[in-house]
């Protein structure tokens, strides 16, 4: 994994995407409850890429990083997504 990509916030929003929508999809309890904890992992990931970006740039990382990096946010999921907990 490059430095590049754990820089890229969009690409780690967008895993968070895929991991959230595969866990709707998935019928086993402990299967979807840790497809929803790597989404999580994920944007936990695209939210320190984001802070790393923000102190490289000279800025406060608070600043970038609040409310950002949430895929419902940026219309990242779907709306199914959307009514969930």
């Amino acid at each position: 994994m490059t430095n590049e990509l754990l820089r890229d916030r969009l690409h780690w929003l967008a895993r968070a995407a895929e991991a959230y929508a595969l866990a709707e999809a998935l019928h086993d309890r402990e299967a979807k409850q840790a497809m929803f904890a790597i989404a999580l992992m994920y944007e936990h990931i695209a939210a320190r890429a984001e802070a790393v970006l923000a102190m490289s740039a000279g800025h406060g990382a608070d600043d970038h990083v609040r409310n950002s990096t949430n895929p419902r946010a940026l219309g990242l999921c779907s709306a199914q997504e959307e009514t969930r907990p």
